[in-house]
């Protein structure tokens, strides 16, 4: 368990359009972490935290929740959490989790403190321990982790990437923004989940950069978007 404190803090996506940062108080009641719902801690100097409990059962299960759906404050944004003392492969995640999450947001958001933002990921691990957002398909609905998303980080290969991809950066002076679209065998010009993916709303800006979908587009700001590799000259982005 932990001592509340100010550092400690729950995201609730019910409080306003943008969500708020729940902080626990001094002199709360104690209260044990929940295992898969993510927390934001934050200290006033470098250090560790130390954590103790059981070794979690599989599969754990963590509700996420959509709030005000269609109207101008829809937040459907929920921080969950690594339950295991290991890592967790994103691939594996997203393709287990594909029904409770929205099909134009289908990846992990996670923060980036060097970019000073929200980075969205479709592979690679998330660390024990790390919390991230998700995006929920409905009102009420759960992510479960199993066993078989655990991954260990030995024998790591890296792949050249031959696609071809065309990357948008725009800097307002200290933020640094950027749009991804990729050139990719079997991609349509519609919505391709998990290869077109919206950018993070659960954080308000007034700086972003993104592409919309090049045909069958819904308003949907995307981060991410993949398209046919041929017929280049024909596609306007």
């Amino acid at each position: 368990y932990f001592v509340a404190s100010f550092s400690v803090a729950k995201y609730i996506n019910t409080s306003d359009a943008n969500g708020d940062w729940i902080y626990f108080q001094d002199g709360s009641i104690n209260e044990n972490f929940s295992s898969g719902n993510g927390y934001s801690l934050k200290r006033t100097g470098a250090g560790t935290y130390t954590f103790t409990g059981t070794f979690p059962s599989y599969p754990i299960s963590s509700v996420i929740t959509a709030s005000n759906i269609g109207l101008a404050s829809e937040n459907r944004w929920t921080l969950v959490g690594n339950p295991f003392p290991s890592y967790i492969n994103i691939d594996a995640f997203l393709t287990a989790n594909s029904t409770p999450l929205t099909d134009s947001h289908e990846a992990v958001y996670v923060w980036n403190a060097n970019a000073n933002e929200y980075q969205l990921l479709t592979s690679g691990k998330i660390h024990p321990g790390q919390g991230f957002f998700v995006n929920a398909n409905v009102a009420s609905t759960s992510v479960n982790f199993t066993k078989v998303m655990q991954s260990s980080e030995n024998g790591i290969t890296f792949f050249r990437n031959s696609n071809p991809e065309i990357i948008v950066k725009a800097f307002d002076g200290e933020k640094e923004k950027t749009t991804e679209i990729n050139y990719l065998e079997g991609k349509t010009t519609g919505l391709d989940s998990r290869f077109d993916v919206g950018t993070f709303t659960g954080k308000s800006s007034g700086f972003n950069i993104y592409s919309h979908l090049v045909s069958d587009s819904e308003g949907v700001n995307f981060a991410k978007q993949a398209l046919p590799n041929s017929n280049f000259e024909n596609i306007v982005i």
